[in-house]
Formats: C-alpha cells, structure tokens, sequence
C-alpha cells in the first residue's frame, strides 16, 4: 500500500515538482519495491519450499533479470514517460547488482537438489548465461539514451564483455562437472592440482580457441583471430610448464598430442585473416 500510495504522489506530482526530483523519486521507489520482492523470494525459497542455497541465487538473479526485461519492454507509465530514470537509472543499478551477484556464483558448485546437476540445465547455470546475454543487450541498447557516443567501439567493448563472461562461465561450468562426475573436490587449489582437471582445462581453452579463429577466419575478422591465436598460446605455455610437469601421467600425454593436432589443422584450414588496407 505504501509503494502504490508513493507511485500515486509521484503521478499527481508531475505538475508541481522538478524533474530531476521527480527521476530521484522514481529511481529510490523502484529499488525499495525490487528489494521488497528479492526479500520476499529468498523468504519463500529458504523458509517454505526449504530449498539449497543455489536456488535462492538463481531466484534472485531471476528477479533481476525480469526487472531488466520489464524496464525494457514496458510500455507504460511510468517506465515509457521516465525512459532515463528507469532505463539510464535503475536498469544500471539492476545490472551491476546482476553481474557482481553471477561473479559470486562461481564459488558455489552449481547443486540444487532435490534435482540433480546437470550441465547448463541446472538452475544457477541456466540463469546465469541468462542474465550474461541480459547483460550485453542492455550494454548495447544504453547507447540510445546518451549522445556522443563512438557506437563502434561501445559495441566492441559489450561484445569483448560477452566473450570474456561466457568464457569464465565456460570454465566454471567444466570444473562443476568434474567436481560431481569425476569426484574432485570444488575448490580451485584442489582442481589446479589436478591431472585430470588440467587435461580437460586444456582441451576445452583448445576447442574456445578453435571455434574462435576458424570464425575469425571465415569472417575475416582479424582481431578476433588473434585473441583466438593468443588463447592457443597461453594452451601451449601451460602445457610445457604445467601439464607436462608430470610426463608419466597418461591425461597430460593425451592433452599434449590432442592439443598439437588441432594446433595444426587450425594453422592448414584457418590462416590469419589480411590486415585492412588503409583507405586513401
């Protein structure tokens, strides 16, 4: 009743009050009604439904996410007459909330029972590549609202954003399923120490970095092609000093030559892309 009465004052006040009192006014109660509900579903989620932690997480974050859409999609007052308010003003605070709380969730081993992990269909993975890609759309579509905006490098930036999220995520993801398939424990000193972990880190920066300069090539996108190049090198550079530290050990054999075979059909089938020629 307090939220609605407040919105009410709002409304009536557009007449009598200053703008920027009126975007104050706006941004505050739309922060205390998110916080209300994100309380309400971490209540419902702990105390009714008895749930894991990875639940309240993914709800939360959930929360966040349709908040985003909604300030995106509506079409009504008072998100459609206040656009900086609430799409410059409370989708920002939104965001960063949402990404510092998908970094936290890397600590956590992704379980939700009474389900059972399973890769990208769990609730804290599923809502965390959703919230990534909200992330980036609200990136690119924030250059709307400003002027004087260098679109080409702003959308660069979202997209070295999103390469650099989905890339953690990739990692986080892999080393989940090897703490509930392989048994190692979820603790990044224990899967660095690892054989097992090490051949699977390795071989999956090795398929990022192939999918990577094979599209780079094929678009002749040479930038992208190195940071794909760079990936592949810093494979290498572990192998030598990490992997192979241990030569008896069959997983970090089996990195090294599956590593080198695919090492050269990329350099066969998906040469450097040509500098641009500079224009006259």
């Amino acid at each position: 009743l307090a939220i609605a009465a407040y919105y009410w004052v709002l409304h009536k006040g557009e007449n009598h009050l200053s703008s920027k009192v009126l975007g104050i006014g706006h941004i505050g109660i739309s922060l205390v009604l998110l916080a209300v509900l994100q309380l309400e579903i971490v209540w419902l989620v702990e105390e009714y439904f008895d749930l894991h932690l990875s639940w309240v997480y993914a709800a939360v974050m959930a929360v966040n996410i349709l908040a985003l859409q909604f300030i995106h999609k509506a079409n009504l007052w008072p998100v459609i007459d206040w656009p900086k308010a609430y799409f410059g003003g409370v989708s920002v605070i939104v965001a960063v909330t949402l990404a510092l709380m998908i970094f936290a969730s890397f600590q956590y081993s992704g379980e939700a029972p009474p389900l059972p992990w399973v890769p990208l269909l769990n609730p804290l993975d599923a809502v965390t590549l959703i919230g990534i890609f909200a992330l980036t759309t609200l990136w690119l579509d924030l250059a709307q609202l400003f002027t004087g905006i260098d679109r080409p490098i702003y959308k660069r930036v979202a997209w070295v954003c999103l390469g650099t999220a989905g890339f953690v995520w990739l990692n986080v993801t892999l080393f989940r399923g090897l703490h509930h398939w392989a048994g190692i424990r979820y603790d990044f000193d224990v899967m660095w120490a690892s054989s097992l972990a090490q051949t699977a880190l390795s071989i999956l920066w090795v398929v990022i970095g192939m999918c990577v300069v094979i599209f780079a090539s094929r678009q002749a996108q040479r930038n992208l092609w190195l940071s794909g190049g760079a990936l592949l090198a810093i494979v290498v550079i572990k192998l030598f000093f990490e992997d192979l530290a241990n030569t008896g050990s069959l997983e970090r054999i089996v990195s090294f030559l599956g590593v080198g075979v695919v090492l050269i059909l990329i350099g066969y089938f998906s040469p450097i892309p040509p500098k641009k020629a500079e224009s006259p």
